[in-house]
C-alpha cells in the first residue's frame, strides 16, 4: 500500500509575529513545523483510531484537523518519528529526524515525476504500528 509522505523539517528560527512567519514559504516553515511536531507527538496509543482536532498553523488554517490517527511507527531508526494519519480513505505520514538521529535513506522517484506527493513509503508493511492493546 503506498501513502503520501509529509516531510516536516525542524529549524531553530524565531519570529515575533505570525506576519512574519507568513512571509514566505521558508518563514512558513520554520513557524509551524515544531508546532506540528509538538501536536503530532502528544498522541498516545489510546489515541488510535480517534478523529483528530488539529493545531492551528500561523495563517488561521488547522493542520490534521478532521484526520484519522492510524499510528506511530517504531524501530525506523534512532531519533526518527513517523506518524500515519488517514483524510478521506487517503494515507499521508509525516516523519522528521532529530538532529542526533540516523540517516533514513528517502527511495528515489523517477526522473519524470516533480511533485512532493510523489515521494512515497511504498511498503507500509516494512514498519510495525503501534496498535491498541
Amino acid at each position: 500500500m503506498a501513502f503520501g509522505c509529509g516531510i516536516v523539517l525542524s529549524a531553530l528560527t524565531v519570529f515575533s509575529s505570525d506576519e512574519d512567519c507568513n512571509r514566505d514559504l521558508g518563514a512558513f516553515l520554520d513557524c509551524n513545523n515544531p508546532k506540528v511536531i509538538s501536536y503530532l507527538t502528544t498522541l498516545e496509543r489510546a489515541d488510535i483510531g480517534k478523529v483528530l482536532k488539529g493545531v492551528q498553523l500561523t495563517d488561521g488554517t488547522i493542520a490534521l484537523k478532521d484526520y484519522k490517527f492510524i499510528g506511530k511507527a517504531v524501530g525506523i531508526g534512532k531519533g526518527v518519528s513517523l506518524y500515519v494519519v488517514e483524510f478521506e480513505k487517503h494515507r499521508s505520514a509525516y516523519i522528521w529526524i532529530d538532529r542526533t538521529g540516523t540517516e533514513l535513506p528517502v527511495p528515489r522517484c523517477p526522473e519524470s515525476v516533480s511533485f512532493e506527493s510523489a515521494y512515497v513509503l511504498s511498503s507500509i508493511r516494512q514498519l510495525r504500528l503501534e496498535i491498541l492493546l
